[in-house]
């Protein structure tokens, strides 16, 4: 029960994804965006995030629409339906996506999946900007509950769902952390496998933290499972993540 989890590096530009056609493989965000490149799609796509704007939940909408199995954060989905209230608002103050399935009461497609994470740890970093300790960061895996911690990043998420689900080995494609950041918006995004891919702006500062933090993940994963017996590989074409051994991803499909 092997599995690819399909991150969006820059090498993934290069990965030859229609291998993957025909094996358990999930990708998660903006993948979307190298649909044009290859006839490969996800058995299973992921959307991890709030959305922060307009775009973001317009990105999870098409791909619910495209029909294979959307595992989406559930208060995305409480958007989604019409169920999700903002802390600090009452029953009023409810706020939805458009409504796009009809009729009143909205209900999440039959391919949607709504799982829940881990608040104490939602948006944590190995440290914070100034060096110091960051409450939010995690002292590693906490699967016993069930919850999918999100530290460092929504690959974190995907990586302990196929744990739990049985699978091993896990191989990753598109890992490549090495995370330079941009001067500003008006800059190609140098980070991710398409230029248009991070519609934020994310500065060398930050991109420094989101490389520690990373590493820091990714860790932890390899703890745990090491201890476990699970194997984990790194299958990306380059990039800079080397807490995993590395295999030639071409090789696997000999």
């Amino acid at each position: 029960m092997r599995i690819f989890l399909v991150a969006n590096g820059p090498s993934l530009a290069r990965t030859p994804l229609d291998k993957l056609i025909g094996e358990e493989s999930w990708g998660l965000a903006r993948i979307h965006l190298i649909y044009d490149r290859t006839d490969w799609r996800p058995t299973r796509y992921w959307w991890s995030d709030h959305p922060q704007d307009q775009e973001n939940m317009d990105d999870v909408l098409w791909h619910i629409e495209q029909d294979y199995p959307c595992w989406v954060r559930r208060d995305v989905c409480e958007i989604i339906t019409g169920d999700y209230i903002p802390s600090g608002a009452n029953d009023n103050g409810k706020w939805t996506c458009p409504a796009i399935w009809a009729p009143e009461p909205r209900e999440l497609p039959a391919n949607v999946v709504p799982w829940d994470y881990c608040v104490e740890h939602n948006a944590g970093f190995a440290r914070t900007a100034d060096g110091g300790e960051d409450i939010r960061r995690p002292d590693g895996w906490h699967l016993d509950d069930g919850v999918l911690c999100k530290y460092g990043s929504g690959y974190n998420c995907m990586l302990q769902q196929a744990v739990l689900e049985g699978y091993n080995p896990i191989y990753l494609v598109g890992a490549d952390l090495g995370f330079v950041g941009r001067d500003g918006l008006g800059e190609d995004d140098p980070d991710h496998f398409d230029p248009r891919y991070n519609t934020r702006w994310a500065d060398k500062a930050r991109a420094d933290l989101d490389n520690e933090t990373q590493v820091d993940m990714h860790t932890h994963a390899k703890e745990w499972c090491d201890e476990r017996g699970i194997r984990i590989y790194n299958a990306s074409l380059g990039g800079s993540l080397e807490v995993y051994p590395r295999i030639n991803f071409k090789m696997l499909f000999k």
